[in-house]
């Protein structure tokens, strides 16, 4: 048997351990909508826009209207453990931000194609920094308004077997869907839109309390909107259920254990024993 030959121990480039790294924080599209929300809220967000390309593989971008950075700071932001939220140590046990080690954006830029475009209040004009793989590829000054617009292009484009383990893009599309829904849950006074390959997956205004939020966020939708294939062939009005709009009749029983958005969006139950009895 032949003895394997001896490798020696080596210290990794930076490049590797960012990529290594990125997998630890950036599992899929879901996370990266994660931490640039988060980042959006932490900087004192109002109004939140999320729009998806192909399950976000292709692009995401969060828009928010939060402090924004200034230009002198953007080649900071993809900097890993630069941050604002804390200042040393002492500050961590009294933190109040989503996060403050600063390895979400360094993650998320080392395997991926970001720009970040931010305006201050006190700045006449904004920035814009664009990174390859994690490395500035260009920064200028651009027009915006007060706030901070992110866009994520080819997610893990240059790391091939993270990508090879995604799922399908519809999967993850209602992965980014639950992750904004329960950020939107623990945040009502923001107003939040989710679009995915041009179709709004989530519009909802400012409400005043989490049970206001929840009614709007899963409120059946309107009965216009009900498929056809949810209403039952030849009911008639007086054969209608009360939850039904007039002349037509009940929707299919919904299984609740396949919902991924709303109780609307289950799949009808087929088995007989789920039907209501008729007597």
């Amino acid at each position: 048997m032949a003895v394997m030959q001896r490798k020696p121990i080596r210290v990794l480039d930076s490049a590797s351990v960012d990529r290594i790294a990125a997998g630890e924080v950036i599992e899929r599209p879901a996370s990266v909508v994660k931490e640039l929300v988060e980042n959006a809220l932490d900087a004192g967000a109002r109004i939140v826009r999320i729009n998806v390309e192909d399950g976000g593989l292709a692009a995401i971008s969060v828009e928010d209207d939060g402090a924004g950075i200034p230009y002198r700071e953007l080649p900071l932001v993809c900097e890993r453990h630069a941050t604002s939220k804390i200042v040393s140590s002492a500050d961590i046990v009294q933190v109040a931000s989503f996060g403050f080690r600063g390895e979400a954006m360094a993650s998320i830029a080392s395997v991926s194609r970001t720009t970040v475009l931010s305006r201050t209040e006190d700045e006449d004009v904004g920035g814009m920094i664009r990174l390859v793989g994690g490395t500035i590829e260009r920064r200028e000054p651009a027009p915006r308004n007060r706030g901070t617009t992110i866009t994520v292009e080819d997610l893990f484009y240059n790391t091939p077997a993270r990508r090879k383990y995604l799922k399908l893009p519809q999967a993850e599309k209602r992965a980014v869907l639950q992750t904004v829904q329960s950020l939107a849950l623990a945040y009502p006074e923001v107003r939040w839109r989710l679009i995915a390959d041009g179709v709004v997956l989530l519009d909802l205004l400012p409400a005043d309390s989490l049970p206001a939020r929840a009614r709007r966020s899963w409120a059946r939708p309107a009965s216009s909107t009900w498929p056809a294939s949810r209403r039952r062939r030849g009911a008639s009005s007086s054969a209608a259920s009360p939850r039904a709009p007039p002349g037509r009749g009940p929707p299919a029983p919904i299984s609740t254990c396949s919902s991924t958005g709303g109780p609307w969006r289950a799949r009808p139950c087929t088995r007989p024993s789920a039907w209501p009895s008729r007597t």
